[in-house]
């Protein structure tokens, strides 16, 4: 008696299909044939050798093996699977897996940390994976169009199935920096410090992105910046050049009597500066707190002129007088000895009594003085009673035809004068108060370090604002 195998139910000897549930029922006959035919193959099985089952098995293995590798290398070649994961990579900003399917276009490999600027390029575009996705997909499609980002073939191959890796073209960045001293930063990272005008500093190979570099230079008086975003997006321009002048404020200088100082030391905040050949010093920062002053070197000594804030542009450095103060004390003497000289060479009527005034001097103006009373038969008995310098006549110039240092200045000399056709009548009357106003010229004489007269003229007005008395 037979049985649904299915439910249960009692079947009639030659039902095939179930009466209650429908489904096929297996007869007796067709369960001998399986049990048969199953008896049949283990039989042939255990017929075999040992060595023809491992022969078999391993055959077995090697079909299902190269079935494996063949749906998997053709996964693997699938230029749409790269493109998958490098839309996955960017949505997930996962760099390191971005540089790994990345590759530049002469086949050098791209580290995760060089891709800043194309993280940059990606966020302040607002370019999404999917954007990514669909701007590959066309390159594929269209082959012949240009892009920053393109699916090619790579070189090598993967049991012979091709590979593919997404490629980038190589950007190249020179930045010339016409400032030395100066730190060059890339994605604010210092790179270089230049030592020279002009230096250049090379970048790259650079994956496409959008960049930022900065060139800085500090000292005791300027901080300069000079920031620059640029991009490296079309493949027209792969050589990029950016130039940094860092140029600051600049200093020019004028100071009084600079044409006859020896010799002039510039100062800024205390600090001596050296300018160039057209008295510029650069670069400072002008809106910073800075005084400047200049010290002039004279063969008679060192004159510091008045302390200014600086300003951009010229500053004009004055001095009170070219003349320190014991220099100033040194020429009043020359001067007012002068008097006392000259009426004593009077007096004695001898040029050999003036030892303030040059031989020319001696030799012309003196002699013929001498002379005149001489000629005249005439003689003196005076006195130098007073001398009085007009300080604010003093004038300092300097010829380079002589290489000689002369100052002017205006000078009131009063002498008490006692003049006779006949030396025995000094005494018989009383001298007279006689005043003189003149000009002298006095030359600074280096190998004596004294100022010497050396011509005199006369004045018709002298002032009396600023002066220097002195009485005898």
């Amino acid at each position: 008696m037979n049985y649904c195998q299915h439910c249960g139910h009692q079947l009639k000897e030659k039902d095939n299909f179930c009466q209650y549930c429908g489904k096929q029922v297996a007869t007796p006959q067709s369960e001998l044939m399986k049990k048969t035919e199953s008896i049949s193959l283990k039989e042939r099985f255990n017929k075999l050798s040992r060595k023809q089952r491992i022969i078999g098995g391993s055959v077995f293995v090697a079909i299902i093996l190269l079935f494996s590798f063949y749906q998997i290398g053709r996964t693997y070649a699938d230029p749409e699977r790269v493109i998958g994961e490098f839309e996955q990579a960017v949505e997930e900003e996962d760099r390191e897996a971005i540089a790994d399917l990345l590759v530049f276009d002469d086949g050098e490999e791209i580290d995760s940390e060089d891709l800043d600027g194309f993280m940059r390029y990606l966020d302040e575009g607002n370019i999404s994976s999917t954007d990514i996705q669909n701007l590959l997909t066309d390159q594929i499609e269209n082959p012949a169009a240009d892009y920053i980002l393109s699916v090619e073939e790579s070189d090598g191959n993967w049991f012979s199935f091709n590979r593919y890796d997404i490629v980038v073209p190589n950007f190249y960045v020179e930045a010339t920096v016409e400032r030395p001293g100066s730190d060059v930063l890339f994605e604010q990272e210092v790179i270089s410090t230049t030592e020279s005008e002009r230096e250049t500093v090379e970048l790259g190979p650079l994956v496409p992105g959008i960049y930022q570099m900065e060139a800085t230079f500090e000292n005791d008086f300027a901080y300069l910046s000079e920031y620059k975003e640029f991009e490296l997006l079309r493949l027209d321009r792969t050589d990029v050049d950016l130039s940094f002048y860092l140029e600051g404020d600049t200093l020019g200088y004028s100071v009084e009597y600079e044409s006859e100082a020896e010799d002039i030391q510039y100062y800024l905040n205390d600090q001596e500066i050296e300018l160039d050949a057209d008295n510029l010093f650069s670069p400072v920062s002008a809106d910073q707190q800075l005084e400047t002053f200049a010290v002039l070197t004279f063969p008679w000594g060192e004159v510091e002129t008045e302390t200014t804030e600086v300003r951009a542009g010229n500053n004009y450095l004055s001095v009170d007088s070219p003349f320190s103060e014991e220099a100033k004390n040194e020429l009043i003497d020359a001067v007012d000895q002068y008097g006392t000289e000259y009426i004593n060479v009077m007096n004695e009527q001898s040029v050999d009594e003036a030892s303030v005034v040059t031989d020319a001097f001696s030799d012309d103006y003196l002699t013929d003085e001498v002379d005149g009373l001489i000629d005249s038969e005439r003689y003196w008995d005076s006195d130098h009673s007073e001398t009085n310098i007009d300080l604010s006549s003093l004038s300092l110039s300097y010829d380079e035809d002589d290489a000689a240092y002369y100052v002017n200045v205006n000078v009131e000399y009063v002498f008490l004068v006692d003049e006779v056709t006949d030396p025995d009548e000094f005494g018989d009357s009383e001298p007279s108060e006689e005043t003189r106003r003149m000009q002298l010229r006095l030359f600074y004489d280096e190998s004596k370090d004294a100022w010497l007269v050396d011509d005199v003229s006369g004045l018709f007005f002298f002032s009396s604002s600023n002066l220097e008395e002195i009485s005898h």
